[in-house]
């Protein structure tokens, strides 16, 4: 999963993700641009002594638009799983449709091959 194909499930916008592989990457992603704010949160704004609040809204625009970018891959390749285009992920976008797409990380695919690739809920 890490290495070639972690960059591939997060940066890519083609084929098909599973659930627990897409759940696995979203996780990360989450979880390293959290380190990342609060590790500079605590190294470069501690030394700052005046006016802090725009440094850290510099710092989370800084690691959100990339961390988002990388996870609407994540759910443009859930989407395709079940066969839908990953145009609908922008749907996430909007007030209050945005909670619920995470229910794609919820449910397994469609089994069987579609257009967007094999089936990843197989064995093989």
């Amino acid at each position: 999963m890490f290495g070639d194909g972690f960059l591939w499930a997060a940066g890519s916008f083609r084929g098909r993700l599973s659930q627990g592989s897409a759940f696995l990457v979203a996780t990360c992603l989450t979880l390293a641009s959290a380190a990342c704010i609060i590790l500079y949160y605590y190294t470069v704004l501690d030394y700052m002594p005046s006016e802090p609040a725009p440094e850290l809204v510099r710092a989370i625009l800084f690691e959100t638009l990339p961390t988002g970018w990388l996870l609407y891959a994540v759910n443009v390749k859930r989407l395709h799983d079940f066969g839908f285009s990953g145009w609908w992920a922008l749907a996430g976008l909007a007030p209050g449709i945005g909670d619920l797409i995470w229910i794609i990380y919820l449910v397994p695919g469609t089994g069987g091959p579609n257009r967007y690739g094999r089936d990843t809920n197989s064995s093989v």
